[in-house]
């Protein structure tokens, strides 16, 4: 994997691009919020008799952030549907143990300048406590 951390190409090799963060641990603030948002999607499910066969019932936090922590798969996607909820992007990135967290540059409004569109960014890391973790745009590109 390579990074890239300027003004990013149209590339067909390129996996995932945004402006944002990449951090190797989730902060426990954050958890917390990710840790609900899976309480509340597994007890949605149950009701709905759809239930991930391969999940554990009665995960604690603890455990949870373990799993997450050990980057198992089948609990680090609620990582990733956790931000789009906030209507930002997120991946995985095995190879590196990271999470790459941000906003597509293409999801630009028309009528939204570059400012407004890195502000609204932005304001939504400072309200998850990512704020002071922003470092431009990401560009990861397969090899």
């Amino acid at each position: 994997m390579k990074r890239k951390l300027d003004f990013v190409t149209n590339s067909s090799s390129t996996s995932f691009c945004a402006w944002g963060v990449e951090i190797d641990l989730v902060p426990k603030q954050l958890f917390e919020k990710i840790y609900e948002y899976y309480l509340k999607r597994k007890e949605k499910y149950k009701k709905n008799n759809f239930y991930e066969s391969y999940e554990k019932d009665n995960v604690s936090f603890d455990e949870f952030r373990d799993l997450i922590n050990d980057f198992d798969y089948d609990y680090t996607h609620y990582v990733s549907l956790y931000f789009r909820t906030l209507d930002l992007d997120c991946v995985f990135n095995r190879g590196c143990g990271t999470f790459l967290i941000g906003r597509n540059p293409f999801d630009m409004k028309e009528d939204q300048t570059l400012k407004e569109f890195k502000d609204g960014i932005i304001s939504e890391f400072v309200k998850i406590g990512l704020g002071d973790r922003l470092d431009g745009i990401s560009e990861e590109v397969e090899t």
